[in-house]
């Protein structure tokens, strides 16, 4: 990464972390509908920020934060599903 002054930062760890997942999804096959429900943990060390100073900007690692959600789809056809045609379905 570069900053606006042009001086490299050697001293930069990568960013990284791990993201955990766990959820159900259905879909029921004649209708066409579907939903989908998601429970996630994002666990980031060693993140980098960008800090500025007379107009100056660096960066620098920041040490690591947990992100948790819930993430929730739902989708059903607009057109529903056909066996032959020119547009046979859309969700």
């Amino acid at each position: 990464m570069r900053p606006t002054d042009n001086v490299v930062n050697t001293a930069l760890q990568a960013q990284s972390g791990w993201n955990y997942e766990a959820g159900v999804a259905c879909i029921a096959m004649i209708s066409g509908l579907r939903w989908m429900l998601r429970y996630f943990i994002i666990a980031s060390t060693t993140l980098l920020f960008a800090a500025t100073s007379d107009d100056t900007e660096y960066y620098i690692n920041a040490g690591g934060t947990n992100q948790t959600g819930f993430e929730f789809a739902f989708s059903d056809w607009l057109i529903g599903a056909k066996q032959n045609g020119f547009i046979r379905g859309y969700s």
